[in-house]
Order: structure tokens, then C-alpha cells, then sequence
């Protein structure tokens, strides 16, 4: 800023004096501090050519416009008219740009989970099905007096050939028998649900394994062999992230074009670690 005592008036008349070639002062303190505009502008005037010229001529009294040469610094050096210099903009923040791409669903409460089937959605997450039906029967001892003892806090993957699906369920223990704990989404138990039940959650789930979509399992049924299916839904997942690579360089690019400063970020290669493969499906193709 200026320094006391030294306003706007101040320093416009000093670029003029300075445009018009005369010398600045040699008393120490005189320049405009650091974030001054004036400074700016003063280094500019100092550093014109026309100013130097001008200065030369002064100090040899030669004529102006012997050697002219081109202004740099936009003052007016004849009229000296030019109004105070705008303080430069603030710099824009940096902008991190978001990925875009979805990933595995938040697990829910066992209030949300238990007795029911539902659809929940969630911002920048796959859609979460949450199955937690308690009214089947054993799969150890047919019994139906089965309870609901607590919630799966982490959420299994259904393969499809396309997106991916993801299902939560509840842990189930008989009352009659001493068999383990299963999840509510096991097919040795839903298969004594109800239909309707078992279209819902539509996939086959064994042990530990991730589920298989009832889609892939009637197309191998129906001839399909595994690979060629496994191929298919990788080559969903391969379309599927290069349009998000692409959506996230047009935001980068735009957010750019309005004047932000996007940080660098190198987009994720396709992780298929998680894409089906022929061996789970076998596994699953009861």
C-alpha cells in the first residue's frame, strides 16, 4: 500500500513526471511498497523504452521524437491523463475437480436392513439394495422361528453385465437348532422365501463369495459360455469409466475456461479386480 501521507494523486503525478523522462528521486523509502498497484505501474513506466528516450533526451537536450520508440508501459507520456491503476485481481483458489466415478454404497442401519427390502440411494455411490427378510425358514432345520441378530455392516457384490450391484442384508440365527449365523441374502435360505421375495433380490449368493445376477446364470443356462461373458462385462465397465475420464476432462476444461486454477489429477486406470470373471460365475451357475 502507499505509504502514509501518499495517496492516489501522489503517484499519478509521479508517473506522470517519471513518463514525461524526468528522473526519480534518490531519497531511500520513496517507492511504492510491494502490493501496491502503483508500484506495478511505476516498474512499467521505468522499464518503457519512450520513458528511457525520453529521459536520454533530457539529459543530452536533444528534440523529442529523435529515435522514437515503441511505449510499454500504456501511460500517456504527453498528456499524462491516465487514470489510477486497478488493484490487480485476487487469485482464483485451487479447484479440485471430482473423479465422477461411483463407488460402493454406505451400509445402513439394522433398522433399515431388517424385515425389509428397499432401494437406497445415496450421492456418488452404486444404489444399495438392502434384503433383510427374517420370515424364511432355516436352511439346517426348516424351522421358521429364526431371528434377526444383527446388521452385515459391510455390503456384498452382485456382478451383473453392466453396472455393478450392491446388497446388504441382516444375520440370522435359528431358535430350534444350534446351526451357524447366515446372512438374509444366502441362497440356501432365500430359496425358502417367498417367489416374489427371491425375484426381488434376484442373484445368487453362496458363503463368502460375491453374488451373481439370475440374468448372467439364465444366459449360461441358455448357452452363453462364462468367458464370453465375463468379456461382456468387462467391456461395460471399460465404456463406462471412459466416459467418466471424459466427463471429468470437460469439467477440468471448463472450470479452466471461467478462470479457475484446477489442480493436476491424473485419472484412475480401471480397476479390474473387480470385474467378473469366468471361475466366480461357474461357481455361482447352480
Amino acid at each position: 500500500m502507499p505509504k502514509k501521507g501518499r495517496d492516489d494523486d501522489y503517484w499519478r503525478e509521479w508517473c506522470n513526471r517519471l513518463a514525461a523522462g524526468e528522473p526519480p528521486p534518490s531519497k531511500t523509502g520513496w517507492h511504492p511498497g510491494g502490493n501496491s498497484p502503483w508500484k506495478v505501474k511505476i516498474d512499467k513506466i521505468m522499464a518503457c523504452g519512450e520513458t528511457r528516450r525520453r529521459r536520454s533526451s533530457n539529459q543530452s537536450l536533444l528534440p523529442f521524437g529523435v529515435g522514437t520508440v515503441t511505449c510499454t508501459c500504456d501511460w500517456d507520456h504527453d498528456n499524462q491523463t491516465t487514470a489510477a491503476p486497478a488493484a490487480a485481481a485476487a487469485p482464483q483458489p485451487q479447484k479440485v475437480v471430482d473423479f465422477g466415478m461411483l463407488c460402493k454404497p454406505t451400509p445402513r442401519k439394522i433398522k433399515d436392513v431388517r424385515g425389509k427390502y428397499d432401494i437406497k440411494t445415496e450421492k456418488g455411490c452404486y444404489p444399495l439394495e438392502v434384503f433383510g427378510y427374517s420370515d424364511g425358514k432355516c436352511p439346517y432345520c426348516k424351522s421358521p422361528n429364526i431371528d434377526a441378530t444383527n446388521v452385515n455392516n459391510s455390503v456384498k457384490l452382485i456382478y451383473t453385465s453392466d453396472d455393478p450391484r450392491f446388497v446388504q442384508g441382516v444375520g440370522l440365527k435359528c431358535k430350534d437348532c444350534n446351526g451357524s449365523q447366515w446372512q438374509s441374502y444366502e441362497k440356501t435360505y432365500v430359496d425358502t422365501l417367498s417367489k416374489k421375495q427371491q425375484h426381488e433380490l434376484n442373484a445368487v449368493v453362496s458363503g463368502k463369495r460375491n453374488g451373481v445376477d439370475m440374468g448372467l446364470i439364465i444366459d449360461m443356462r441358455l448357452g452363453a459360455t462364462a468367458s464370453t461373458i465375463a468379456r461382456k462385462s468387462l467391456a461395460h465397465a471399460t465404456r463406462r469409466h471412459a466416459q467418466w475420464e471424459e466427463e471429468y476432462e470437460m469439467n477440468c476444461r471448463k472450470l479452466r475456461g471461467l478462470g479457475f486454477d484446477v489442480v493436476e489429477q491424473e485419472f484412475p486406470d480401471l480397476n479390474e479386480s473387480g470385474q467378473l470373471i469366468p471361475t466366480r460365475l461357474l461357481q455361482n451357475n447352480h
